[in-house]
């Protein structure tokens, strides 16, 4: 994906291709998730080094995930 050709915006939060990618990222990773009661330790383990990333864009990921009410991830 290209930045200049993939936007999502809206007038609350933009989202380029670089944090969409990391949005799909994690919604490929939990795709099944509904089958666990628990997370196992694999996942917990995963989505720490997933959400191992500057304030910035940990606010950024965040606000996407809100904004495309994606309830889980924040």
């Amino acid at each position: 994906m290209n930045d200049a050709v993939v936007k999502v915006s809206s007038d609350t939060c933009q989202i380029d291709s670089a944090l969409l990618k990391k949005v799909i990222e994690w919604a490929t990773y939990h795709r099944n998730d509904e089958k666990y009661d628990k997370y196992p330790d694999d996942v917990v383990s995963w989505d720490a080094d997933f959400l191992n990333v500057d304030k910035h864009t940990l606010f950024s990921l965040t606000a996407a995930a809100n904004h495309l009410d994606i309830k889980v991830i924040y």
